[in-house]
């Protein structure tokens, strides 16, 4: 993100920054990420991924697509 090519080169950590934001809105608490996805339907591509990416959140007995 240097504005000019004397500007240092800098470090950011996006995940820091999305933490932060996800927490300090209560997206953890306002969102149940165990209910279905809403509409549009997903593939059947797309909702494999979406599973396997909300396996970890969801636990052994969660909510199927």
């Amino acid at each position: 993100m240097p504005l000019s090519l004397s500007d240092e080169e800098l470090s950011v950590d996006l995940q820091l920054i999305v933490d932060g934001v996800c927490e300090q809105t209560l997206y953890n608490d306002l969102i149940d990420y165990s209910l279905p996805i809403p509409p549009p339907k997903l593939s059947q591509a797309n909702q494999q991924w979406v599973k396997e990416l909300l396996a970890p959140i969801r636990g052994a007995n969660g909510a199927s697509l």
